[in-house]
């Protein structure tokens, strides 16, 4: 055999030993301890904080007073909108709605004194209704209705009147029923029979007070229903405004005047009750002049009363 040949097996006998060396090596070494993951038993979410509600403890009926001992304070995940977290906030107050017992009292739930339900430049004012007049006592509190009037100007039949005086009012209470719930009096009164209903509270404008009280002393009332979702108005800027009962102080500058317009202003001037009615003899007089020129029925021109040395003077302009 050659010296190459021989040079050659030398190497791989070399590279075999180192081999088997090697492999003697990595078995003989021991094996690496495997370490398992620690598992918390630990919630890392955090613990859900708790809130406090009010309850009832058993049923109630809208009516009555809210006592210490017919509550009680719940933890709840989440506590509800409008709800109380102290039995104090509800002492003495008024359930407008029966409650179930272990149900949350909220803030809605409260009676409020009913001038709270009052807009700017609104006034309470009660009236009286019958069966009749008050749409069958089918009126509820929060209803909107139109007021009309009914009256006779003079002796004739041919004098009774009858108009829209007030569109769209919202009604306040009606009879014991009202907004900030029923009276607390008659909370226990379980048959209340409907025709005990004798008067009714309606939110009204400041400047048609007077209108409502001239009218409600001076003729008959109808609470006529309408729609909620009926807005439609009349026009009143197509016919004349009713005149003062007082008239304006002489020598008023410009701003003045206009001021004379607002509504509490208006409110103040008054209204006589013969603003409210056309006697035949006008209404005649009128539609004759219209049809002679032409032009469309008008109503006559606005008129004032004045009190001179205890008599009383129609001034028409």
């Amino acid at each position: 055999m050659s010296g190459i040949m021989k040079g050659a097996a030398v190497l791989l006998l070399l590279i075999a030993a180192v081999l088997v060396a090697f492999a003697l090596y990595l078995g003989m070494k021991p094996k690496p301890e495997v370490v398992q993951p620690v598992v918390s038993t630990q919630s890392t979410e955090p613990a859900a904080t708790l809130q406090a509600v009010v309850l009832v403890k058993r049923d109630m009926k809208a009516g009555e007073t809210l006592q210490a001992d017919a509550l009680e304070l719940a933890q709840w995940p989440a506590a509800p909108a409008q709800s109380f977290n102290t039995l104090e906030a509800l002492t003495g107050k008024t359930l407008r709605f029966d409650l179930g017992q272990g149900q949350p009292v909220l803030s809605s739930f409260i009676a409020k004194s009913l001038a709270s339900y009052l807009e700017d430049g609104e006034r309470a004012v009660t009236i009286p209704i019958d069966v009749i007049t008050g749409a069958s006592h089918r009126v509820e509190p929060g209803d909107l209705v139109d007021i009309f009037i009914t009256f006779n100007s003079g002796n004739e039949v041919n004098d009774t009147q009858a108009r829209l005086l007030m569109p769209r009012v919202r009604v306040l209470a009606y009879g014991g029923a009202s907004l900030s719930g029923p009276d607390p009096a008659e909370a226990s009164a379980t048959n209340r029979a409907e025709t005990q209903a004798r008067h009714a509270m309606l939110a009204v404008p400041v400047e048609s007070v007077n209108e409502l009280l001239l009218a409600s002393r001076g003729g008959s009332l109808q609470l006529v229903l309408r729609a909620p979702k009926d807005e439609n108005l009349p026009d009143a800027s197509l016919f004349p405004e009713f005149a003062g009962l007082i008239p304006a102080r002489a020598g008023l500058d410009a701003d003045q005047r206009d001021a004379l317009k607002l509504p509490e202003n208006r409110a103040m001037a008054g209204l006589g009750l013969r603003e409210f009615a056309i006697s035949q003899t006008e209404k005649e007089q009128v539609q004759a002049r219209a049809k002679a020129s032409g032009e469309p029925y008008a109503a006559p021109p606005r008129r004032t009363e004045v009190i001179r040395g205890g008599r009383l003077e129609v001034i028409q302009y």
